[in-house]
C-alpha cells in the first residue's frame, strides 16, 4: 500500500542518515557496498550493468531521451510530473505522445500530475 511504501522510504532515509553520520569515508567502496546492502534489505534491488548506463548531462539530453522513449514505446507510456507547461517544449512532447498513439492502437498512456499546481 501507499502508506507502507512511504514508511519504507522514511526508514531507508533514516538508515542512510545514520550510516552517513557514522561512515569514516563516504567515498570508500566498502561504505558504498554497505549502504547498498542496507537499502536492499528494505526493498527491491534491480541490478544494472554499469556499461549500459549513459549519463544525461543537461536538461536537453533528458528531454531528447524522453521524446525518444515515448516515440519507441510499444505497450505503455507512464509519466509523472509536478505539472505540464504550455510552452513549445511541452507542446512538442504532447505531439510526440499523440503521434505514438496514432501509430499504435495498443500503446496506453498514463500521466500523473500534481493536482495542487
Amino acid at each position: 500500500s501507499e502508506r507502507v511504501t512511504c514508511m519504507k522510504l522514511a526508514r531507508i532515509i533514516t538508515i542512510r542518515r545514520r550510516f552517513e553520520s557514522h561512515s569514516p569515508s563516504r567515498t570508500s567502496m566498502s561504505s558504498v557496498e554497505a549502504l547498498i546492502d542496507t537499502i536492499a534489505a528494505h526493498g527491491p534491488v534491480y541490478p544494472i550493468d554499469a556499461t549500459k548506463i549513459r549519463l544525461l548531462r543537461n536538461p536537453s539530453d533528458f528531454y531528447d531521451e524522453l521524446k525518444a522513449g515515448v516515440a519507441s514505446a510499444q505497450k505503455r507510456i507512464v509519466l509523472a510530473s509536478l505539472y505540464v507547461g504550455t510552452g513549445p517544449l511541452e507542446r512538442e512532447l504532447i505531439d510526440v505522445i499523440s503521434q505514438r498513439l496514432e501509430r499504435s492502437s495498443t500503446t496506453r498512456v498514463r500521466v500523473l500530475l500534481d493536482c495542487v499546481r
